[in-house]
């Protein structure tokens, strides 16, 4: 959702290390519409980084919350457009600590360092807009509010420093720098994400601001939504299409797999499906049923220069497709309340012509949820 569906980000990277003199490094990872962040970390130093893996800009801001206050204020305010220099007034317990600002697939070469209160609640997110007319996007659900800050740890003299996690990200392309207070230089588009769908994404980790889809069971096997014969009658009838490649990294929040094929061109690279599907449990928690409608629906009404949109019927609950000329990608996402998914297939190499197929493939792979 252009203003709702832009924040997930498929997987979160993030490192918390135990006792000692270093701070502790904690990733952000930012996708349309999301922020992934760890939901606990320990008292004391911490330097945070941030990723953005959506295909918009996103920022990173940074502050400590008032007593009582959480996610649903930091999306009452957004929703009303308040002020960043007026958010104390709000939620946030004095003015924030800093914002990290990065271009679609980059990551920001700037480090924010905040010393962390045991028992204290801290928020992070987006105030960017797609438009002059576009919600916020913390408004749309791309926040996240920690549950704890655990009491400063404490080690023996003799006790070595270890991870205590280390579910760290490989990122393989590195930009140009992203400034502090939303300010950065250019970066480079990572390659290795230029395919992956646009992905919604609310609150990834949040807390309460309404009631929660049940947990749903995800796909084993994602590539099984969609056969391979399906995909050349719809997209290539002349190319031949092996099995789908299944995603590794998107677990617990989805799953997904790509079918490639053809030869490389100078425009998008090779041709691809991806299907995706999010446990919205996991990817919005906090978030209603009828919010994530909203945010679809706003999607598909979104007026964009960068990609058109336009609603879907007849499959799930709400759904949206959309095209991004400069990434060649044509995408059609479907919110399933029921079943607790949110599905989206993506024809990398697609124009706005191929919609009536892109839809038939996401009727296809709805059915077998």
């Amino acid at each position: 959702m252009r203003g709702l569906l832009k924040f997930l980000a498929p997987t979160l990277g993030m490192a918390l290390l135990g006792c000692g003199e270093r701070p502790h490094e904690i990733r952000v990872v930012a996708s349309d519409y999301a922020l992934l962040a760890p939901d606990s970390v320990s008292a004391g130093e911490a330097r945070f980084s941030f990723e953005n893996r959506g295909r918009v800009v996103h920022e990173v801001v940074l502050g400590l919350l008032q007593r009582g206050k959480g996610a649903s204020d930091i999306v009452k305010a957004a929703q009303a457009s308040v002020r960043l220099r007026d958010l104390p007034e709000h939620y946030l317990d004095g003015p924030p600590f800093g914002a990290q600002f990065a271009w679609p697939g980059a990551v920001s070469r700037a480090r924010v360092t905040v010393e962390l209160e045991a028992g204290r609640d801290y928020a992070l997110f987006c105030t960017l807009r797609d438009s002059t007319t576009a919600p916020q996007h913390a408004a749309i659900g791309m926040l996240h509010a920690s549950g704890q800050v655990r009491p400063r740890c404490t080690r023996r003299p003799d006790q070595r420093m270890q991870p205590t996690s280390a579910s760290e990200l490989s990122i393989r392309s590195r930009g140009q720098g992203g400034g502090h207070a939303g300010i950065g230089g250019a970066m480079k588009r990572a390659r290795q994400f230029r395919n992956r769908p646009v992905l919604p994404g609310l609150a990834l980790v949040g807390l309460a601001a309404g009631a929660a889809s049940a947990g749903p069971k995800l796909p084993k096997d994602p590539c099984a939504l969609l056969k391979p014969a399906e995909i050349q009658a719809a997209l290539a009838p002349k190319a031949t299409i092996g099995p789908g490649v299944p995603a590794t990294d998107m677990a617990p929040v989805g799953v997904s797999c790509s079918f490639t094929w053809g030869r490389r061109t100078p425009q998008w690279g090779q041709s691809s499906v991806t299907v995706t599907v999010l446990d919205l449990s996991q990817a919005y928690p906090g978030v209603s049923d009828d919010q994530l409608k909203e945010g679809v629906r706003a999607e598909a009404m979104a007026k964009d220069a960068t990609i058109t949109a336009s609603q879907i019927a007849g499959v799930g609950d709400a759904g949206v497709f959309k095209f991004e000329p400069r990434t060649f990608n044509a995408t059609g996402e479907a919110l399933f309340a029921a079943k607790g998914v949110y599905l989206s297939v993506q024809f990398h190499g697609g124009d706005p012509s191929a919609k009536d197929k892109v839809i038939t493939l996401l009727k296809q792979a709805g059915s077998r949820l």
